[in-house]
């Protein structure tokens, strides 16, 4: 483990928060949203799939980007991206909106593909730990948002402090990184000899089931995370307990997390872990549509699935990577297919809800 500086270690604590916050927190604000923009479903199925969409695209950039710049400058204009993005969403207007949300987008799809290559540079010896402690870190950003969403949104009246109030986190970052020490991170900045290019880790099949894991893990969340408190309350459960049934299903993810490392010695393989991750996600999909308490149930159960196999994937990427710059490449390919195939999730959810309390096929 490598000694951090206190700017360091602030600036990767407000990174992680903000990694999740933006995005979960649209979701409980979305009826509120819909009537002040005075927009359809189909059109919030689009704001809800940008930022996961951006998730995929931008992440692509992300070796090119460190390539050139030194990496405290690099994560400074990317929180820098980010604070501007969040501050657009301060504006009630759906192009601030949509403008916001691109950039939000980018700058956490990049946060994405190179936080993990951070934490393999500060703690070598205890990686699996330090990603299963990241995911579950991710995790509270994602609880949070979802948490302090409606209260936000009661106490100003606007959806768009719910949406754009974590800029007082993404500005200080900016600054932290700024002034961090330079010694403490990683160069990235990869020669042409040793680059490891992005066509390079596609033409690997052993490479396939990290971004089959991950393309997976990220279209099933993110559709839950923008639909969930919508399919609820077309249930008849009240906007509050919509928001806090999403809030359980990220506490739990938050917690299984921390149980990556036991669950693989359990199951004695990652690909056995992985199996058993997936055919656990699609048992409890059931109890969503059970009146009651049922869907509390329904949430508690899927989020081991969700939380674990996010910090499977990582594990992967990170074990199938020899250096930083491996996994920065692998990193950001497998991000970027899996968050792209996750922005069609919050487009089928709106083909399949046309807002009238009913799902097609339901």
């Amino acid at each position: 483990m490598k000694r951090m500086s206190v700017l360091t270690a602030t600036a990767l604590i407000l990174s992680i928060l903000l990694m999740r916050a933006p995005v979960t927190s649209v979701g409980p604000v979305a009826e509120a949203l819909r009537r002040t923009l005075g927009v359809s479903y189909e059109t919030y199925g689009i704001v809800s799939s940008l930022p996961v969409l951006m998730f995929g695209l931008a992440g692509f950039s992300a070796p090119l980007l460190f390539s050139h710049l030194s990496t405290r400058t690099a994560l400074s204009a990317v929180l820098g991206l980010l604070a501007a993005g969040l501050a657009l969403r301060l504006i009630e207007a759906l192009s601030t909106l949509l403008v916001g949300t691109l950039l939000i987008g980018a700058g956490i799809a990049i946060l994405n593909t190179v936080i993990p290559v951070l934490l393999r540079h500060l703690f070598p010896g205890h990686i699996s730990k330090a990603l299963g402690i990241y995911t579950a870190a991710t995790g509270c950003s994602s609880f949070l948002g979802a948490l302090f969403a409606i209260p936000l949104l009661n106490a100003t009246g606007t959806y768009a402090a719910a949406l754009g109030l974590w800029v007082v986190f993404a500005v200080p970052a900016a600054m932290a990184w700024l002034f961090s020490d330079s010694l403490q991170l990683p160069d990235l900045r990869i020669c042409e000899k040793g680059f490891f290019s992005l066509s390079s880790v596609a033409g690997s099949f052993r490479n396939l089931p990290v971004i089959l894991t991950m393309s997976l893990q990220s279209l099933v969340v993110y559709a839950m995370i923008a639909w969930l408190p919508t399919l609820l309350i077309s249930r008849g459960m009240d906007p509050k307990n919509a928001g806090l049934a999403l809030s359980v299903l990220l506490i739990g993810a938050t917690a299984a997390s921390l149980l990556i490392a036991p669950m693989i010695r359990l199951f004695g393989s990652e690909a056995r872990l992985s199996f058993a991750l997936t055919v656990l996600s699609i048992l409890p999909l059931a109890l969503l549509f059970f009146p009651g308490d049922w869907p509390f149930l329904g949430c508690a159960l899927l989020s081991v699935p969700h939380g674990a196999r996010f910090s499977l994937a990582l594990i992967l990427i990170s074990k199938s990577s020899a250096s930083l710059s491996q996994m920065l490449a692998l990193s950001s390919l497998s991000q970027g297919i899996g968050y792209v195939l996750a922005s069609l999730g919050p487009f089928v959810c709106a083909a399949l809800y046309p807002g009238d309390a009913h799902w097609t096929g339901v």
